[in-house]
């Protein structure tokens, strides 16, 4: 049964990667911290339009403790046990609260999604669940822009 599990999985993320393209690679200089770290729940990764299915390609689907952290040139994912998820600022869409993300269901706003685009073209959304949820309004004045969250009752 686990050989199951896990050889399904590396399929998807190899059909996945194939489609997405490369994961940009965090900087050696990301810039001045403008907001974070916030600590929380890095509960995964999605294509925008598709809030259930999880991006498997190499570590990115792997839920892990966090801290995200805002600079001047993008955001850092750092999770524990895992690789650091870069977005860079040029690909940053938005930056949002909403209640579902990587198959996750919360309450009104509990999770922060960034929403941002690969090279390949392909739109993402990234979701932290804070520790502390006042972080969240911190990083909507940090990253202004699409800031639509999502209405508690449309959970599908």
């Amino acid at each position: 049964m686990f050989w199951v599990f896990f050889t399904g999985r590396s399929r998807r993320g190899r059909e996945q990667a194939a489609v997405l393209g490369a994961f940009p690679a965090p900087p050696e200089n990301p810039g001045e911290v403008i907001v974070g770290p916030t600590s929380g729940l890095y509960v995964g990764t999605t294509p925008t339009q598709n809030w259930v299915d999880r991006v498997q390609v190499d570590d990115i689907g792997d839920r892990a403790q966090a801290a995200a952290v805002g600079y001047t040139h993008g955001v850092a994912i750092q999770r524990r046990g895992a690789s650091t998820i870069w977005i860079p600022r040029d690909a940053l869409i938005g930056v949002r609260t909403t209640n579902r993300a990587a198959g996750k269901v919360m309450h009104a706003g509990g999770l922060l999604a960034f929403d941002w685009s690969l090279p390949s073209g392909a739109d993402l959304t990234s979701a932290l669940r804070a520790d502390d949820k006042d972080d969240y309004s911190r990083w909507l004045v940090a990253f202004p822009g699409p800031t639509e969250t999502t209405d508690p009752n449309a959970a599908e």
